[in-house]
C-alpha cells in the first residue's frame, strides 16, 4: 500500500518537475524577447518619422548627402545611406531639447527667407504639422546671418557621439617609482 502512494507520488512529482522545466524554459525565452526588443535602434521611414523636427545636414546637387534630425522627444536621427530611413544615434536631455527649440525661436528661424543652393550646400528644414520651412546655403552665399549660421554649428553638435574622456595625469618628476600616469 505504502509502496504504490509512493510510486504515485514520485509520478505525480516527476510529472509537475517537467511542467516546471517547460514553464521555466517558456519564461527565460520571454525575457530574452523583450530584452532583445529593447536593444533595438528605432529607426522611422519618411513615412512614419513624427512631423515635428527639425531636419538639417549637407546637400550636393540638390540632394542631401548627410542628414540629421531632432525630434522634440530628444532623439537625434541621423539619415541611412539609402536615405529611405533614420535611424537614432543619440537621445538628448528633455532641457537639452527645450534650450535648443528656444534657441531656435529666439533667431526667429521661420523669418528667414534664404535659398541659395549650389553645388554644395548646407541646409535647415524646419517641419511642423501642416507647414515646411527650408533654409539653405553654400559658402559663397554672401548674406547669411551669423545667428543662422551659429545655430547650424549647434545643431551639429549635438550629433556628436563621442565621449569624452579624463586628460591623464602625467607626474613631472622623472625618477618617480610610481608607474606612468600616476
Amino acid at each position: 500500500m505504502y509502496a504504490a502512494q509512493l510510486i504515485n507520488f514520485i509520478y505525480i512529482c516527476k510529472n509537475y518537475s517537467s511542467i516546471l522545466m517547460d514553464l521555466r524554459t517558456s519564461i527565460l525565452s520571454i525575457f530574452a524577447l523583450l530584452f532583445c526588443a529593447s536593444c533595438a535602434v528605432p529607426y522611422y521611414t519618411q513615412e512614419t518619422i513624427p512631423e515635428d523636427r527639425l531636419e538639417f545636414g549637407y546637400g550636393e546637387s540638390g540632394a542631401p548627402i548627410e542628414a540629421y534630425a531632432i525630434l522634440k522627444n530628444g532623439q537625434v536621427l541621423g539619415m541611412n545611406a539609402t536615405q529611405d530611413s533614420f535611424l537614432m544615434i543619440k537621445h538628448l536631455e528633455r532641457a537639452e531639447v527645450k534650450a535648443l527649440f528656444q534657441l531656435k525661436d529666439s533667431i526667429r528661424l521661420l523669418s528667414y527667407d534664404l535659398f541659395q543652393p549650389s553645388q554644395s550646400y548646407m541646409y535647415i528644414t524646419e517641419k511642423t504639422i501642416g507647414t515646411e520651412h527650408e533654409l539653405a546655403w553654400s559658402k559663397q552665399t554672401s548674406n547669411v546671418p551669423g545667428s543662422l549660421t551659429h545655430f547650424f554649428d549647434h545643431l551639429l553638435l549635438q550629433t556628436v557621439t563621442e565621449k569624452k574622456t579624463k586628460p591623464i595625469k602625467v607626474s613631472k618628476d622623472k625618477h618617480s617609482t610610481q608607474p606612468f600616469g600616476w
